[in-house]
């Protein structure tokens, strides 16, 4: 069993499909699983009964074998089966860095996957750096965030990518250091800046919040000195906007709508109709259903009745008998 895992490991290993991120994920599943079994496990003792006899012969039971076997057992769980056998392929392949970093590592290097992902095994770089030499992202040296947290860096902790930003909603530039062209920047200096939503009613980018900051105004607004751009009223027009029969004008932000009059709805054909004649032929059917249980029940009532005369002649028959 032991030779055919390793099998499969060495060809997993050496197949080109295996790219880079996929192998610093895998490795950055096993060691956070690793470190979820290690903080499970940091109360507990060898079960005997005795922790100082215990811990005199066998030694202390954080850096124990013991401790370590019952980590190992439960690494690498999660929902993806071929994920979860990647984790256990790398676990079982690099057991004795695990073991190194267990036994003689954790005071001193505490950061699992730092060590063993980024440092020994080369598959990830720290979140920040990206590539296979870990450059620094734009931003992280000077802000301590890659694109200085105004965008993602291509590659960000990982052994790929070219690093260059992609910005965050509402910022633009090579290294989103600048607002979009409907956003406004209401905080600004020479290595930060924040970056705000124009009012919807502008048209070409503003330099502040609300109707009276737009350059200028988009269709459906217009400009007023005092308050900026301000919605256009179509329905109230010269110029009749909803033409169909039993269409009513409903105004809306740079728009407007063309509805059905109420108690009216739209066809598929896209005109009006009433509603009420839906409504008049399901009263309608109703009415039907409520007349045929009525005459049901009359002549049930009817049956009844026959059935009680029979049963009274039937009787009187008898009575005649006997008196003869």
């Amino acid at each position: 069993m032991y030779l055919f895992t390793s099998l499969l490991f060495y060809l997993f290993h050496l197949s080109p499909s295996l790219e880079i991120e996929d192998q610093c994920k895998t490795c950055r599943v096993l060691s956070t699983t690793f470190i979820e079994g290690l903080l499970k496990t940091e109360n507990l003792h060898f079960g005997g009964g005795n922790t100082d006899w215990e811990e005199k012969k066998l030694g202390k039971f954080k850096t124990s074998e013991t401790r370590f076997v019952e980590i190992m057992e439960h690494i690498c769980h999660g929902d993806e089966k071929d994920e979860r056998f990647k984790c256990h392929s790398l676990a079982e392949t690099h057991e004795e860095l695990l073991e190194d970093w267990f036994y003689n590592r954790q005071e001193t290097d505490p950061n699992l996957e730092a060590f063993l992902c980024v440092e020994k095994l080369a598959y990830c770089c720290d979140f920040g750096y990206y590539g296979s030499e870990c450059s620094p992202c734009p931003g992280i040296k000077e802000s301590g965030k890659a694109c200085f947290g105004r965008g993602s860096c291509d590659g960000d902790g990982k052994r790929s990518g070219n690093g260059t930003c992609s910005c965050h909603l509402g910022y633009s530039g090579k290294l989103c250091s600048n607002c979009d062209s409907s956003y406004f920047a209401i905080t600004q200096n020479a290595s930060f800046i924040e970056c705000h939503e124009c009012f919807d009613g502008c048209g070409s980018g503003c330099t502040s919040a609300g109707p009276r900051g737009c350059n200028a105004c988009r269709s459906g607004y217009k400009m007023d000195e005092e308050n900026g751009c301000q919605d256009v009223d179509e329905c109230k027009e010269d110029e009749l906007k909803c033409q169909k029969a039993n269409e009513v004008c409903v105004n809306t932000p740079g728009s407007y709508e063309c509805k059905c009059m109420e108690s009216y709805k739209r066809t598929d054909d896209g005109n009006c109709e009433l509603e009420i004649e839906e409504n008049e032929e399901k009263n309608g059917e109703e009415e039907k259903d409520e007349d045929d249980d009525k005459k049901d029940a009359e002549n049930m009532e009817d049956g009844k009745n026959e059935l009680k005369e029979e049963t009274e002649l039937k009787k009187d028959r008898d009575d005649e008998r006997e008196e003869l």
